[in-house]
């Protein structure tokens, strides 16, 4: 309900993204591998929103899959 939300009901998918990183951070997850190209757009790119927006912090890094394995594989990090 995150990002197929996201264009029909922002406030409903921010929230429910909210949720779910209030519960990964009590957790103590620091970083999330992501699958799905949508779940790690909703993440990686909407977290800064809802911290501004609720006025929260959260301290865990979102990588994709392909992200994560180039890391491991000792590729270096290319900023643009």
């Amino acid at each position: 309900m995150g990002f197929s939300q996201l264009h029909l009901n922002k406030n409903t998918s921010l929230q429910v993204t909210k949720t779910k990183l209030d519960s990964l951070q009590r957790a103590g997850v620091e970083l999330m591998i992501h699958m799905c190209p949508n779940c790690h757009i909703q993440y990686d790119r909407y977290q800064p929103v809802i911290e501004k927006e609720y006025g929260v912090e959260y301290d865990m890094v979102h990588m994709n899959i392909a992200q994560f394995v180039a890391l491991t594989m000792g590729v270096k990090r290319v900023t643009a």
